[in-house]
């Protein structure tokens, strides 16, 4: 029984020699950083908390993009009537559209005589 009582007070005595933990006096300076979106838009969802370590490149918030969404279509519409103004172009004029302005230089022809 004595055996059992003396296992935790040679524990406790060990425990009792190992060397402090270095205790440091002084304060400790932070950076701010501030922050700017290149787009202005409201925020949906903010991915960190005040305190938090961030590195660079990691999103810390993120953006509603509904009116993004809305520019990228109209330019990919726009892109696509571009695309079609262009292959119009490069098939020529249409037989009819060519009788017609045939008829229009006989007619300024005519006219001039």
């Amino acid at each position: 029984m004595s055996f059992l009582c003396s296992l935790p007070l040679a524990a406790l005595l060990f425990s009792a020699c190992a060397p402090a933990a270095p205790l440091a006096v002084g304060y400790v300076e932070g950076d701010y950083v501030l922050l700017a979106p290149i787009e202005v838009a409201q925020v949906e969802t903010i991915s960190v908390k005040r305190g938090d370590r961030v590195a660079p490149g990691t999103p810390v918030v993120t953006l509603e993009s509904a009116d993004a969404r809305i520019a990228v279509a109209q330019a990919e519409a726009a892109l696509a009537q571009a695309q079609a103004q262009l292959a119009d172009l490069q098939v020529g004029k249409r037989p009819e559209e060519i009788e017609v302005l045939k008829a229009q230089v006989d007619m300024a022809r005519a006219q001039a005589a």
